[in-house]
């Protein structure tokens, strides 16, 4: 698996180094929007791991440079930032997969990582049955268990229920 790294928190990141490097993966650190771009356009990426702001600079217009040019990623969120901010997040990335705190233990990240690239699950219910760890620092708990929505999928749910109606209107 190649990993593209986007963060600040040059403690935590260097534990993630160390722990994806350890099972194999090829991870990538960008410390610029620049540098990000230049390694999405030049290989293939896997898993894109990114905060709201690294450095001074927009992480969000990393994640949706990383769906144009890879369309198959995964985006995982991991912030400590508000969350109200991150709240429409979902609807913005359609490869936005979880929104995690950064005191997510590395071991439980590669783990959820692994999960969503290997297995693909298609609900909040099923990836936290394959790792339910994911639950202890996800950012939008409440969602889940306040109101029994699965926010993390549920944009996809509903592009899937919408896309029949919009080829319809193009007739």
């Amino acid at each position: 698996m190649r990993i593209l790294i986007c963060h600040n928190d040059v403690e935590t990141v260097a534990k993630w180094l160390v722990g994806f490097g350890r099972r194999g993966h090829d991870i990538r650190r960008a410390r610029t929007v620049d540098e990000a771009l230049r390694i999405l356009r030049a290989q293939e990426v896997n898993v894109l791991i990114f905060d709201v702001m690294f450095g001074q600079e927009n992480g969000l217009a990393v994640a949706l440079m990383a769906e144009f040019h890879q369309p198959d990623i995964v985006s995982m969120l991991i912030s400590d930032h508000s969350t109200s901010v991150q709240a429409d997040f979902f609807g913005r990335l359609s490869s936005l997969r979880c929104m995690l705190g950064t005191q997510t233990q590395t071991e439980d990240l590669i783990a959820i990582a692994e999960t969503l690239t290997e297995r693909q699950p298609e609900s909040c219910g099923d990836l936290s049955r394959d790792v339910p760890q994911i639950c202890d620092t996800c950012q939008i708990r409440g969602s889940c268990l306040n109101r029994g929505e699965t926010p993390v999928f549920r944009h996809r749910e509903a592009n899937r229920l919408n896309a029949p109606r919009q080829v319809r209107a193009m007739r």
